[in-house]
C-alpha cells in the first residue's frame, strides 16, 4: 500500500513504483490521484475592512469551529501587525528561533513564549488577549499602559533572554527539555520591579530564582546526578 504523503509528491510516487514494480499496472491510477490532490482547490476567505477589530472578531468566531488553533497561533493572528511592515515585525515563532540560536536552549514552544509576554504585562496569563492592547476595555490594568504590539514582544524576548541565562548560569539548566516546568521560564524573568534580581536589589527575577537550587531539585535526574 502507497503511504499518502508519497502521493502528494510525483517523485516519490515514482521512486515508490520503482521499488514496487509487482504493481505497476496501478502506477496510472497513483499518477492520476497525485494530480487530484496537488491540484484541489482550497477554499480561503479575503476580508477587506479597515477596523481591525472587525477582523479580529470574525477569526475570532472562525476558530470556534473545526480545529481549534492553539493559543499562541490566536495571538499572533489577532495582532500579526501592519501588513506593509509585516516582513520586519518580530513574532512569537522569530523570539523562539532567536534564543535558540544566541544561547543554545532548545527551541521554546510558542505558548511558553505568549505566556512570557502576557506574564510581564500582567500577572493573569489566562486573561482575555482579544484585548490585550486595548487598555481602556480590558480586563484588569496593565502595567504597562500604551504599551503596543512591537514594543512588548521586544520587551517579552528580551526578558526571556534573561531567564534563559540565568537558567543556564546560575540554576544549572542547559536545555529547555530539561526545565521541570514550563512556567519557571514565564515567571523567572518577566516580572519587573516586584521580585529580587539575579544581582541583587529589586530588578527582573523572580523571588525563587535567588534560590537556585530550588530549580535544580526539580530538574531531570541525569542532570541532577551530573
Amino acid at each position: 500500500m502507497i503511504p499518502l504523503p508519497t502521493l502528494f509528491d510525483l517523485r516519490k510516487v515514482l521512486t515508490w513504483f520503482a521499488a514496487h514494480p509487482e504493481i505497476s499496472d496501478l502506477q496510472d491510477k497513483a499518477f492520476n490521484l497525485t494530480t487530484v490532490l496537488r491540484q484541489y482547490p482550497i477554499p480561503a476567505y479575503q476580508v477587506e475592512q479597515e477596523k481591525a477589530e472587525v477582523l479580529q472578531d470574525i477569526f475570532d468566531r472562525m476558530n470556534n469551529y473545526g480545529k481549534r488553533l492553539s493559543r499562541a497561533e490566536i495571538f499572533s493572528a489577532l495582532y500579526a501587525g501592519d501588513e506593509e511592515g509585516n516582513d520586519r515585525s518580530l513574532t512569537i515563532d522569530a523570539i523562539s528561533a532567536h534564543l535558540d540560536e544566541r544561547l543554545w536552549f532548545g527551541r521554546i514552544d510558542n505558548d511558553t513564549v505568549l505566556y512570557a509576554i502576557l506574564a510581564r504585562r500582567g500577572p493573569d496569563v489566562q486573561r482575555e488577549i482579544r484585548l490585550e492592547f486595548d487598555d481602556r476595555n480590558r480586563r484588569g490594568v496593565s502595567d504597562f499602559p500604551g504599551e503596543e504590539r512591537d514594543a512588548a514582544y521586544q520587551a517579552g524576548e528580551d526578558a526571556l533572554h534573561r531567564a534563559v541565562q540565568f537558567l543556564q548560569h546560575d540554576a544549572g539548566v542547559p536545555h529547555f527539555t530539561l526545565l521541570p516546568f514550563r512556567y519557571l521560564l514565564d515567571f523567572t524573568g518577566v516580572r519587573p520591579g516586584e521580585y529580587g534580581s539575579v544581582h541583587g536589589g529589586r530588578g527582573d527575577l523572580g523571588a525563587e530564582v535567588r534560590r537556585p537550587e530550588a530549580i535544580r531539585r526539580g530538574v531531570h535526574p541525569h542532570l541532577r546526578a551530573a
